[in-house]
């Protein structure tokens, strides 16, 4: 992981969820405005729609692995690259982080109301979502290509 992308990071800093945040710091590259990519990855945050369950850096990552890696049209293997690549990041982000899946990261659920509140009384998202995304976008970075 050679170059940092502070796009990712600053996007979720401004509000933004993690999906939004990775997808929207290269969507431009494949032809998608930020505002149709923050649309897009609306409900992918909280690990897709707040359940804990992967998380949206995770989701929005493989969004952009499938706009680099993915085909138009339907023949045989046409998504055997982009498989193999979104193989290459999960199996990346979890030598990093042990795991994709957000309420794992964070250690508690955003789908059960109490530990919800606690994600927020102790700041998680603020202390460890922007390093989370950082480190997605600087995956896509050190994997090559455009992503």
């Amino acid at each position: 992981m050679k170059k940092k992308n502070p796009g990712a990071e600053e996007i979720f800093l401004a509000g933004a969820n993690c999906a939004q945040a990775v997808f929207v710091s290269r969507c431009s590259r494949y032809g998608i405005s930020p505002e149709a990519g923050m649309k897009l990855c609306s409900a992918f945050g909280g690990g897709i729609a707040g359940t804990g369950n992967t998380c949206g850096a995770v989701t929005g990552a493989l969004l952009i692995i499938g706009l680099q890696e993915g085909h138009e049209h339907i023949r045989e293997g046409f998504n055997d690259t982009a498989k193999e690549r979104a193989g290459e990041f999960l199996r990346r982000f979890r030598e990093l982080h042990g795991t994709t899946v957000c309420r794992e990261l964070l250690g508690y659920n955003m789908d059960i109301p109490l530990e919800k509140q606690a994600i927020t009384e102790l700041g998680l998202t603020a202390k460890r979502c922007p390093g989370i995304v950082a480190s997605a976008a600087q995956i896509l970075d050190g994997m090559g290509g455009h992503a």
